[in-house]
């Protein structure tokens, strides 16, 4: 039974400057690479046996801190790059909610129905995120996945079987935020209730998903008997 790990990179600068990132490609901040040795610690418990990263530099540099940590080598994919977000690239969020109130609004709470100027729609990060998703839902074991945001929460709605487009299903990962998601045997069916691992400030937080409310949900654990080895596989 397959366990995925959607992880959202740990804070960049722009991350804390409220910047619109898309593609930009920064580095880590201070509090970023703290955010992940954090998280790494949290998620050694999954025995994560695979480690798939989005490109550019903040999920580079979160999945290489995770697999060292893990002892797993990560593996790039294209097709996990960020959201390429146009002319908003570098803006803060405050600038664009004052210029277009309402557009900001409804890029914010509805992404799938909004196309920044000259970026790239939604749709087209549901359609190029279709065969990770069926890769992951193959597998056995554990596996994480780094991904900025909106991919990971598309990864994430995809897994668990919502649709990226509803309003409801759309819950952001925080920078150094990551969702454990386990995949049940019938039918490779995603278990809707899942797991947040939060980090508030130096504070470790694990909490269930917002789906799961009222809801008490036990670790997931993983038959450490079906890896055939860690670090090496695809």
């Amino acid at each position: 039974m397959p366990v995925i790990v959607v992880v959202r990179p740990g804070a960049t600068e722009f991350d804390e400057q409220q910047r619109i990132q898309g593609t930009l490609d920064l580095p880590l901040s201070e509090k970023g690479v703290a955010q992940v040795e954090r998280m790494a610690s949290l998620l050694e418990r999954y025995l994560i046996d695979r480690l798939y990263s989005a490109p550019g530099e903040p999920a580079r540099t979160t999945a290489g801190l995770l697999g060292e940590r893990l002892g797993v080598s990560p593996k790039e994919y294209d097709n996990l790059r960020g959201r390429d977000e146009g002319l908003w690239q570098g803006l803060t969020h405050e600038a664009l909610k004052r210029k277009q109130p309402r557009l900001y609004r409804q890029w914010v709470e509805t992404p799938y129905a909004v196309c920044p100027p000259g970026g790239e729609l939604l749709e087209s990060v549901i359609e190029r995120c279709g065969p990770m998703v069926a890769r992951l839902q193959a597998l056995r074991g554990a596996v994480a996945v780094v991904a900025p945001e909106p991919v990971a929460q598309v990864l994430s709605c995809l897994l668990r079987g919502l649709d990226p487009a509803a309003e409801s299903a759309w819950q952001p990962l925080e920078p150094g935020q990551a969702e454990v998601i386990e995949i049940g045997s019938a039918g490779a069916t995603p278990n809707v209730w899942g797991e947040r691992v939060a980090l508030l400030g130096e504070e470790q937080l694990v909490a269930t998903s917002p789906m799961a409310a009222g809801v008490t949900t036990g670790p997931v654990t993983t038959d450490s008997s079906n890896q055939e080895g860690r670090g090496g596989r695809e």
